[in-house]
């Protein structure tokens, strides 16, 4: 599943050894904005000292372009790193030469756009048609904002057509959308609101800051109980349809195509979680 990405400093041995303990669906271990660059050869030495642990998780790095180079991915890959987040796209032609260097490791590593550009939002189908090892694409909104000059203002819609964009993209692609981080970790209330609102628009997941944000993620991505047992009523309306009608209107809910086909993703969504925690 990937409802909850957490980001963990490559410098910060501490969370890298607590990584088996959280709850999450995905590690990031971040080589680029959470740590200073004359740090990388600690981060490295880090991979390397934890990489059984390391291949035991699901693990991407964020690294910066100018370090997807064939030497240092060879390095993440042999020391557990399945995936790539790959950041700050301003040029087709950037992307490209990742890709490039992809094609002559030997190991399928998955990748994630982080779309954190103004160009990255426009030619966002472009960018992912490269290659098909995207795994999802992840909104990044403070970087976003610094492109586009919005550098105030509480405004919530002002990323709508960025975040309905990769969330339009991503399912015609069969990705994962990716909601941006939620800058308050201590506003669990707020965190909430603030995935209840990205689940409405259609992301399927979260960058999470702490483990905490990752748990209250992994819940609010899943279909509710009450959404369940409507599920399951629309489909037994269905199943006992003797008319074999496309749209039917019983006990005040209305039944069509697109409703029982939601039905059904709901209904295998939530069993599967629950399966899971037997």
């Amino acid at each position: 599943m990937g409802r909850s990405f957490l980001f963990i400093p490559g410098t910060y041995e501490k969370y890298i050894l607590k990584i088996n303990s959280v709850k999450t669906d995905k590690i990031i271990i971040d080589l680029e904005d959470s740590i200073n660059i004359r740090d990388l050869n600690l981060a490295y030495k880090l991979i390397k000292k934890h990489k059984e642990l390391l291949k035991k998780n699901k693990v991407f790095a964020r690294i910066p372009k100018n370090l997807c180079d064939h030497k240092t991915i060879s390095f993440l890959v042999a020391n557990g790193v399945n995936g790539l987040v790959i950041p700050k796209i301003f040029k087709i032609s950037e992307l490209k030469k990742i890709i490039n260097v992809l094609k002559n490791i030997q190991k399928k590593l998955y990748l994630i756009l982080l779309a954190e550009t103004a160009y990255s939002i426009v030619y966002l189908n472009d960018l992912i048609k490269l290659s098909s090892n995207f795994y999802g694409i992840m909104f990044g909104h403070e970087d976003y904002s610094l492109d586009i000059k919005i550098f105030e203002g509480k405004n919530k819609n002002k990323f709508t057509y960025a975040r309905e964009k990769i969330v339009a993209v991503c399912n015609a692609n069969n990705l994962i959308p990716i909601e941006s981080p939620f800058l308050s970790v201590k506003d669990k209330e707020g965190f909430r609101k603030y995935l209840k609102n990205s689940k409405e628009i259609g992301f399927k997941g979260v960058i999470c800051l702490s483990p905490t944000q990752c748990e209250i993620a992994n819940k609010s991505f899943l279909p509710d109980y009450k959404s369940y047992q409507l599920s399951k009523k629309i489909i037994n309306i269905i199943k006992t349809n003797k008319n074999k009608k496309n749209i039917i209107y019983k006990d005040s809910i209305f039944v069509g195509p697109p409703i029982i086909k939601q039905s059904k993703i709901i209904i295998k969504a939530y069993e599967e979680y629950k399966n899971q925690k037997k």
